[in-house]
């Protein structure tokens, strides 16, 4: 979905305020792999029965970024940027969001800003899984919402 009115700068100032109150929030799920699992879990379940039309693709990247961090698959992510993302996740589950989910596209408008925000924040580290990604020649796919194990 292209965003035909206002400006990035406040799509991204929405973001910024609210992934900041979340990031917070996401300490004691960076801390615990049982608790980030269980984040995981409801993230995936809510973005299979919600449409996430303009921002599936760049959830899907943080999903899988993080399920391979709690396998131990992808150990290396810096502590911010693990907050960044388990910070987005729990914004996306959290039934509490700036624009209540229920009102059709607008109340996916501050999730998309979010992500978007997050997404520019965690760039390198990004890209850098990506790559890694890509080497093990996955699809990029929602992944199945429980996990076997937790190390």
């Amino acid at each position: 979905m292209q965003i035909t009115y206002g400006r990035e700068g406040e799509i991204m100032g929405i973001g910024k305020r609210m992934l900041t109150r979340y990031m917070s929030k996401a300490i004691p799920f960076v801390k615990n792999k049982k608790r980030s699992a269980s984040l995981l879990t409801g993230v995936v379940r809510k973005v299979k029965k919600r449409s996430f039309k303009q921002s599936k693709e760049e959830l899907t990247w943080l999903i899988n970024m993080f399920r391979d961090w709690i396998k131990g698959d992808y150990p290396n992510i810096p502590k911010r940027t693990l907050l960044t993302v388990a910070g987005t996740l729990l914004y996306v589950l959290s039934p509490i969001d700036l624009v209540p989910d229920f009102l059709f596209l607008i109340g996916v408008l501050d999730d998309f800003a979010v992500i978007s925000f997050a997404m520019k924040q965690i760039e390198k580290d990004i890209n850098q899984y990506k790559g890694w990604f890509q080497s093990q020649k996955r699809p990029l796919e929602l992944p199945e919402d429980t996990l076997s194990s937790t190390k």
